[in-house]
């Protein structure tokens, strides 16, 4: 087989550059990729993708972001090699990404696999190019398993729903149904029930938009994209499972939006939001807040942030002698942060970025090129930050690097895993922190939960650990979380039992809630 390989400056790059992928990739062009078993899961995999192939098919054009990839090259030409005619003439043409995705997607749509992109499912290229649906055509806008996702999703975002699960279900009769489950103010409840036959084409959209491999079954996956639809988005993680009886996927909604969250307004007592702010004027000071999964911690850490990036002043610090309602909530708080200080170089590590507050260095890990926590940890403190706060501290390495960061003089954020305040604590100790360097920077360690309020939606319930004296040689001791737990009580720390039954007395929370230890 011939074969030609032409140089990112060639004018054949250039034209195929220029010209739309709707002509270059028709659908004539689009059933050779069949005929020379370049699979679309291959070309998405590895980024290439069928240019230009005449219908003497004596000529066939492969494009490939990176031509430099000479044992890709060779695993092609074998494929060519057997499906071909040995006269065949086989070129290599450097494209971009943005040509090589969008050429697949319409390879996808011509194989009957999908309309349209309603998302971006290359997370990096989502903030550089415009989503288009110009590109594609709506032949395929009434494939099942499009039309269910995208309306399951719309659903979910108009009714401030948090998670998705689509789940596979074999009953006790033989029969199989896909089962699609809301998680909304944290209760699970059943939004449909479908065919079952539904499962496998939903599981291998929702992985192609979060850029999985869609041909894997056999592993768990978690990817994540950018949804844009019906004047709504949201940036969606995605998380896929194997079960015996088929696929499983999660997708967490989250809102990204640009806004200073007020701690006043996420439900705290007042004498909370007092001894919040007094502990986030402290420097060396590391601050944990711990709770489960959806309990509001990134929320909160946004709330702390926000209240320093104004310069740590509210208007109600400054007008605050009303007496009013020692809970507030987001209708009748009245709290607004002075604009940005800049007083302040305040860091973040998130994955991914919920909230855009102006005035913040805000930088999101991408753990699919190994650019997690404790990497981009290592590399801040070259930009001389004041305060750091990090999404989640997931392991020993993330806990030492904030340690040690703590120490070195900055205010340190950061959100963990654990049941309760002293459990926090605890949490961090058995990830290998020296309790003498833990107990000399301990600050505070904030649990709480989300509970269903009277009047609707969610209200948190919170505990606030201070480290006092007593705190720290506790933490020095490595004490038992008992031992933790009595202390709070006798210095009139409120626990987070006590904070729920103080809500529960005043109407906040629903009389039918129980509190769950």
């Amino acid at each position: 087989m011939n074969e030609t390989l032409y140089s990112c400056d060639s004018g054949a790059t250039a034209d195929f550059e220029s010209s739309s992928p709707s002509d270059t990739c028709s659908t004539q062009k689009n059933k050779t990729c069949g005929r020379f078993h370049l699979s679309p899961v291959f070309c998405i995999h590895n980024k290439v993708c069928i240019v230009e192939a005449d219908e003497t098919r004596e000529t066939v054009s492969v494009g490939m972001c990176d031509t430099d990839d000479y044992q890709l090259q060779n695993h092609i030409r074998r494929v060519f090699d057997i499906s071909e005619p040995k006269d065949t003439k086989l070129e290599f043409v450097k494209v971009t990404e943005d040509f090589c995705r969008r050429s697949i997607a319409r390879m996808l749509v011509d194989a009957g696999y999908r309309k349209p992109f309603s998302s971006n499912a290359d997370y990096n290229m989502a903030e550089k190019h415009e989503q288009s649906s110009s590109f594609m055509s709506d032949e395929n806008a009434d494939v099942p398993a499009v039309n269910l996702i995208d309306s399951v999703i719309i659903e979910a975002l108009t009714d401030n729903v948090s998670d998705i699960h689509f789940e596979p279900c074999s009953f006790a009769d033989g029969t199989k149904k896909l089962l699609i489950r809301f998680r909304k103010d944290g209760r699970l409840v059943l939004y449909k029930s479908t065919d079952f036959s539904l499962l496998e084409p939903v599981i291998v959209r929702i992985k192609m938009l979060a850029g999985l491999r869609a041909e894997e079954s056999r592993r768990p996956q978690d990817g994540r994209f950018i949804w844009e639809n019906a004047g709504l988005s949201a940036d969606i993680r995605v998380s896929v499972i194997p079960l015996w009886n088929g696929e499983s996927a999660v997708l967490r909604l989250l809102r990204t939006a640009v806004a200073q969250v007020k701690l006043e307004e996420l439900g705290f007592s007042e004498t909370h939001v007092r001894t919040l702010h007094k502990i986030l004027s402290q420097r060396n000071s590391l601050v944990l807040v711990a709770g489960p999964t959806g309990a509001g911690k990134t929320t909160t850490l946004a709330g702390m942030v926000s209240y320093l990036a104004s310069g740590g002043t509210t208007r109600r610090e400054e007008n605050d002698s009303s007496g009013a309602d020692p809970y507030t909530n987001s209708d009748t708080a009245e709290s607004v942060p002075v604009v940005a200080s800049g007083s302040k170089k305040i860091i973040t590590i998130e994955d991914p970025v919920e909230y855009r507050i102006p005035g913040v260095t805000q930088i999101e890990v991408r753990p699919g090129i190994n650019f997690d926590f404790g990497d981009a940890l290592r590399h801040v403190f070259r930009h001389d930050p004041d305060v750091l706060m990090i999404g989640e501290i997931r392991d020993g390495k993330t806990a030492a690097t904030a340690v040690r960061a703590a120490v070195t003089g900055h205010l340190v954020l950061a959100t963990v895993h654990a049941s309760s305040a002293s459990a926090a604590v605890i949490r961090l100790l058995d990830m290998g922190i020296e309790p003498y360097l833990l107990s000399s920077v301990f600050g505070a360690a904030v649990a709480q939960s989300l509970v269903p309020a009277a009047a609707g939606g969610r209200t948190v319930v919170a505990e606030i650990l201070c480290g006092t004296e007593e705190v720290r040689k506790l933490i020095a001791e490595k004490a038992p979380v008992s031992a933790f737990a009595s202390c709070m009580h006798s210095q009139g720390m409120v626990s987070l039992r006590e904070n729920f039954d103080a809500k529960k007395a005043l109407g906040i929370i629903a009389g039918k809630e129980v509190f769950n230890d």
